[in-house]
């Protein structure tokens, strides 16, 4: 009689940490994996990638002298807040006023019950880009939330009313809701 082949004997597949036993993503390439499961590598198979550190350091560079502009305008603006001298500012006046050597729109906005006045500003920064030999404009932002617990004192004294009053006698054009 014929012999009967015995089957080849299975061996199980190794334990995973995650508890994946027997899952066939385990032994393919992680690139094979994200192509069948419809995922793109942002950098594809086209050859070697090379960086060219000179090009990363001079954004680092032109990233670094837009924060340095930034953090001096912004310490500007607020300088000019806190000593009293922001009608200069020109603020919800929709005009652009220089700060050093840039220009920016700047606004508030008074809300009495949380005790700040929001100060916003944005505009446009020009920084010079070597590489291109030109002038290029960044978009800039801040905001500074100035205390008014001084104002407060008074308000609740004199009411809404009489701070109106007192600040149209100092010629401001503010109103308390």
């Amino acid at each position: 009689m014929g012999r009967v082949a015995a089957s080849p004997k299975r061996e199980d597949p190794p334990q995973t940490p995650a508890g994946m036993a027997g899952s066939h993503l385990n032994n393919i390439p992680l690139s094979v994996a994200m192509e069948r499961l419809g995922l793109r590598s942002q950098m594809r198979d086209n050859g070697p990638v090379v960086f060219d550190g000179l090009q990363q350091q001079q954004q680092i560079g032109r990233r670094s002298k837009l924060v340095q502009e930034k953090a001096a305008m912004d310490k500007a603006i607020i300088e000019i807040i806190t000593s009293g001298q922001w009608e200069r500012l020109e603020p919800n006046s929709s005009k652009s006023i220089a700060v050093g050597n840039h220009h920016v729109c700047v606004s508030y906005d008074e809300e009495m019950e949380v005790g700040y006045r929001t100060w916003e500003w944005h505009g446009h920064m020009l920084l010079y880009d070597e590489e291109e030999g030109m002038y290029k404009p960044e978009y800039v932002y801040g905001n500074y939330f100035e205390p008014l617990q001084g104002v407060l004192k008074i308000a609740s004294n004199v009411g809404i009313n009489g701070m109106e009053r007192m600040m149209s006698l100092l010629g401001r054009q503010h109103r308390f809701y």
